[in-house]
């Protein structure tokens, strides 16, 4: 394909492989423990969280890193660079950066993360955490977390290539995530297909829905802040091990309420989070000895939340509480590392 006749950004697997080992190789190091993953698909990754307090990552190269010859769509090229960063800066960024602070901006990023861990099928992802389906793509400690991996990605790839060409790198690499429902955010409402004259389905094109990161970054603020008054759906059955069935099945062992219809008839996804982060806490109490310390869950009695499974509702933060612009930007040594890379990894396809 001719990225100069279509529009397209095109790379080859050279190309990216180098500017995702680049990206792992200065990540490590400034100390992240990164596991790269050759059997894992590119674009997939995870943050553990050990019951220590250590974060360990796992980010795959499948698919990209062992296909040097093969050229790739800037979606595909870019996806281990990004997810990278997702992780470390996003994910790794979360828990050493903002847990720190009471805020509640903090609050609520810490919340979404513990009621994901509570469950899987509130979170989003299959039983093995490797698959997401749409509901992964609307938690709000994910979007703040691939707001943060794009914001660093875009630092890195300045580095490397001019800062306008950077740009339309990323913007394009968002838009068609977008094109295939991949990304955390969707088009505006306002915004229209194109609609060929030939009766073929309606599509986007490669500079649209946005034409510049920054037009991004708003949108991701926008997405944000409706994502977490927005109630998730629960789709789990009465006989879930998750957090709130065990719970659910030893307070009422016999004839108890269903843990979807509790869950699902809660106003909105904060009075969520509280809820399945407080069983999760409960059930997990090596991992709450430590984490009910931090600054980000100060002043929250957790007993009480779980009482909310029934009837209550907790105080909501003030929107303009909850800018994205708030989040520390990676470790400044990093950023300092990344503004000193001098390297050749190819032409601009």
């Amino acid at each position: 394909m001719d990225s100069r006749a279509t529009g397209y950004i095109m790379m080859y697997g050279d190309e990216a492989s180098k500017i995702f080992s680049q990206a792992v190789g200065l990540l490590k190091q400034h100390g992240y423990n990164i596991h790269v993953l050759n059997e894992l698909k590119s674009g997939t990754g995870n943050t553990e969280l050990t019951d220590d307090g250590r974060l360990e990552y796992r980010v795959g190269s499948k698919g990209i890193v062992d296909k040097p010859y093969s050229r790739f769509p800037i979606n595909e090229a870019l996806a281990p660079t990004v997810t990278c960063f997702h992780e470390v800066c996003g994910h790794g960024g979360q828990w050493r950066n903002e847990i720190q602070k009471d805020t509640p901006l903090s609050k609520v990023l810490l919340l979404n993360d513990l009621a994901c861990k509570s469950s899987n099928l509130y979170y989003g992802v299959t039983h093995d955490y490797t698959e997401p389906y749409s509901q992964y793509f609307e938690q709000p400690h994910e979007i703040a977390a691939q707001y943060m991996a794009l914001k660093m990605t875009q630092k890195f790839l300045s580095t490397i290539y001019d800062k306008e060409y950077a740009d339309k790198m990323l913007t394009q690499y968002v838009n068609m995530r977008i094109a295939s429902s991949t990304e955390f955010i969707e088009a505006p409402d306002d915004y229209e297909m194109e609609i060929p004259e030939d009766g073929r389905a309606p599509f986007m094109k490669p500079s649209e829905p946005f034409n510049c990161m920054d037009e991004v970054y708003e949108h991701f603020q926008k997405t944000f802040e409706v994502q977490v008054f927005k109630p998730a759906e629960y789709w789990v059955d009465k006989n879930s091990q998750d957090a709130v069935g065990k719970h659910i099945k030893k307070e009422w062992p016999w004839e108890r309420p269903h843990a979807r219809e509790l869950v699902n008839n809660m106003s909105d996804r904060l009075t969520q989070v509280y809820v399945l982060s407080a069983t999760w806490l409960e059930q997990h109490q090596d991992y709450a000895e430590w984490m009910k310390k931090l600054p980000a869950l100060k002043n929250i009695d957790f007993p009480e939340k779980i009482r909310d499974l029934i009837d209550n509702t907790p105080n909501q933060p003030e929107k303009e509480d909850l800018d994205l612009g708030q989040l520390t930007e990676d470790d400044i040594d990093f950023i300092r590392a990344v503004e000193q890379i001098d390297m050749d990894v190819g032409p601009k396809l």
